[in-house]
């Protein structure tokens, strides 16, 4: 798998959600594509420069930030128009040519599925912070994120499983508890009074 060992799988994603982080706060003057700060564009070219510095710091641990290239049009509420909405598919497919085509196939297979696990968590932060429940919706993505998990269990890659699969077994005690709400919550409706 390159310069990148398994053990270190984390230490990447956590890299990667940490320099995201920081692109996103980088708003207005800060962004210019003029002078490489890695402006919150949300286009692919901007997140796989942010995948590129994430597996460079990995390596080599660098500062530098590699410039997006350009391509993709700016379409912002600034501009007038509708906020953007990349694809899951999208940003699936361009992480995966960039680690795949950097030689990191394993590593690959775990960003995907710990990026599936982390858009399941923060939409369950979303819908406890708006007191909403959609189960349908959550049930899905959390299948979608242990398909993925299961593939991590192969032999080639050495990974231990335990913290991804403790993340998913939160996440369905959540699911679990919001169902027996709602079950109490409607049960109350049918109940003879005293």
């Amino acid at each position: 798998m390159g310069d990148v060992q398994i053990d270190k799988l984390y230490d990447f994603w956590a890299i990667f959600e940490k320099l995201l982080e920081d692109v996103k706060l980088r708003k207005g003057d800060k962004r210019s594509a003029a002078r490489n700060e890695q402006g919150h564009q949300k286009t692919p070219t901007m997140i796989q420069a942010v995948l590129l510095d994430a597996l460079a710091d990995l390596v080599r641990k660098t500062d530098l930030l590699t410039p997006a290239r350009g391509g993709f049009t700016d379409v912002g509420l600034h501009t007038g128009g509708h906020a953007r909405n990349t694809t899951w598919p999208l940003v699936i497919a361009v992480l995966q040519i960039i680690l795949e085509s950097a030689g990191y196939q394993n590593l690959c297979c775990v960003a995907i599925a710990f990026l599936k696990l982390t858009c399941v968590e923060k939409m369950v932060s979303l819908l406890v912070q708006e007191n909403k429940f959609c189960q349908n919706t959550i049930m899905q993505m959390l299948k979608a994120t242990v398909i993925d998990g299961q593939k991590l269990t192969a032999p080639c890659f050495e990974f231990d499983i335990r913290g991804f699969e403790s993340r998913c077994l939160n996440i369905r005690s959540w699911i679990d508890k919001k169902v027996l709400e709602f079950d109490q919550y409607e049960a109350k409706i049918f109940m003879l009074p005293e």
